[in-house]
């Protein structure tokens, strides 16, 4: 009998110490020192975006991360774009005068002047860098 009184006594108390309230300061207190998880970057997007408006007629010989994406002439008032995840590479441009090009929002400077050949013209991620910031524009 005495040990089945010891054991509601011990069960009695822990039952108190369970009822007791923990003071919201305390609580507080130990949610602040937990340290925050990172909260995640923001999402970059991670393609360059090659924006091309013809001013003239031009043959352009393009290609994105190394494959061909357009061989042909390019006319006056013609509008395209293309994707890329590290660079474009323009391998010929017949009249380095008549593209208007905006990467990533960015408007790149002529090519050249009219009626001259360019080849090996390289636009990436520096090539944003490396722009002169009174040709920057913002994409609409």
């Amino acid at each position: 009998m005495i040990w089945w009184a010891i054991g509601r006594k011990r069960d009695a108390r822990n039952d108190e110490a369970r009822a007791i309230p923990v003071p919201a300061a305390t609580l507080a207190h130990k949610t602040a020192l937990r340290p925050k998880p990172p909260e995640p970057a923001p999402a970059q997007d991670e393609a360059l975006h090659l924006i091309i408006d013809m001013n003239g007629n031009s043959w352009i010989q393009l290609d994105a991360d190394g494959a061909s994406v357009y061989s042909d002439e390019m006319r006056r008032g013609e509008h395209r774009t293309f994707e890329a995840k590290n660079e474009f590479r323009f391998r010929t441009v017949g009249n380095a005068a008549g593209p208007h090009l905006t990467l990533n929002g960015v408007q790149i400077p002529p090519l050249g002047r009219g009626g001259k050949v360019v080849h090996d013209v390289v636009l990436n991620r520096k090539t944003l860098t490396e722009i002169p910031a009174d040709s920057e524009r913002s994409q609409p």
